[in-house]
């Protein structure tokens, strides 16, 4: 596994994890 791959898994994870963590703070706020 290539440094490059192990870059791209860690930014679609933080992407995912932003992602639900503004969705769940969005449905507090409702």
């Amino acid at each position: 596994m290539s440094g490059r791959e192990g870059l791209i898994d860690t930014a679609i994870k933080t992407a995912e994890t932003g992602y639900i963590q503004c969705h769940l703070h969005g449905a507090q706020l409702t």
